[in-house]
């Protein structure tokens, strides 16, 4: 009697030291899921937004490499979308149930005049005859999401090769904070 209690007492603790690695695989599931939920909403609202509301107003900034930002955006652990009234400049009682902060930059389009395409766009698609011209995305937006898990508001770096979104993080450590990254493109409806 005494062995077969220390033989299920073995495999219940055996069972039960994989019970916290399996929650934190579970939770880090999740949010992924919410975090894919919440671009896949903002990556609509892009494309039902009328094309040329997306782009920046004059006086805003764009970068040297032709990027402009969009306004953060806050949501909670259900991915619910919070209201802030500066989202630059959230309140501590405004970040008290945020989860997700959101940051989405842009890449302007290019001009529509073919002797201004930039040479960014290296890409070249043929044209009658079996030449090829230059190809500029002027009915384009790229668009980059970054969705960070960050319930401790913990501060965030800039990533040096586009200041409008967040250093990947470092593999490994206590202080990590999840980013998720998304892409899509937005095109001018009817031009294309």
């Amino acid at each position: 009697m005494a062995l077969a209690l220390a033989l299920a007492a073995t495999a219940l603790l055996g069972v039960l030291s994989l019970l916290p690695q399996g929650l934190k695989t579970f939770r880090a599931s999740m949010d992924t899921a919410v975090a894919a939920q919440i671009s896949q909403r903002l990556i609509e609202e892009a494309h039902e937004t009328d094309f040329e509301r997306l782009l920046p107003e004059e006086d805003e900034p764009v970068t040297a490499a032709g990027y402009f930002a969009l306004p953060r955006r806050f949501f909670d652990e259900q991915g619910q979308e919070l209201m802030v009234k500066d989202p630059e400049r959230p309140t501590a009682e405004e970040l008290r149930l945020v989860v997700y902060e959101v940051r989405s930059c842009g890449a302007i389009p290019g001009d529509p005049d073919p002797t201004q395409h930039r040479a960014e766009f290296p890409t070249e698609l043929p044209a009658a005859g079996s030449s090829a011209v230059p190809y500029n995305p002027r009915d384009l937006i790229g668009l980059t999401i970054q969705i960070a898990q960050n319930p401790a508001h913990r501060s965030l770096q800039d990533d040096p090769a586009n200041s409008l979104l967040w250093k990947a993080p470092e593999i490994g450590g206590n202080d990590v904070v999840p980013i998720h990254t998304y892409s899509a493109v937005v095109a001018r409806h009817g031009n294309l």
